[in-house]
């Protein structure tokens, strides 16, 4: 059965919370004890938490409930567009350059967030701060 675009499921600039899940595939395991090899994947559990509540965050989502089970995660999540809405220019850049890993060092390093010039950023490409505040609008077309 064929998903619904997301674009006629989120309401632009309206709050709104959406059960969400993804799955591993061909016998993965994601958490928990695997019967047939006897590996313990339970350190990933907490590593996952953490980087849900993370990435959320940077896109202006709260979590309100999440499963971690040993090959799927259930995530409800909420939208507040009410937050994204007093981020600065130079705020929706720092969480664009967090989230799409651009921040390297001249020595393909990463670097920290904080050390590149946000500002110079913001003004030099003032579309993609607009459409980087409704990460639903910037990723309807992908």
């Amino acid at each position: 059965m064929p998903a619904c675009p997301r674009s006629d499921v989120v309401c632009v600039g309206e709050v709104g919370v959406y059960h969400c899940w993804s799955r591993c595939v061909r016998r993965a395991f994601l958490c928990g004890q695997d019967p047939l090899t006897g590996k313990d994947y339970e350190y990933r559990r907490e590593w996952i938490r953490d980087f849900e509540e993370y990435v959320a965050g940077l896109f202006g989502i709260e979590v309100g409930f999440h499963a971690e089970l040993s090959n799927h995660i259930h995530l409800v999540l909420r939208t507040r567009p009410d937050v994204v809405d007093s981020w600065s220019d130079e705020e929706v850049v720092r969480r664009w350059l967090d989230i799409s890993h651009l921040t390297k060092s001249r020595d393909g390093l990463p670097a920290c967030p904080a050390h590149l010039n946000a500002r110079t950023h913001a003004r030099s490409r003032p579309p993609l701060t607009s459409r980087a505040k409704c990460p639903t609008e910037s990723t309807r077309h992908h």
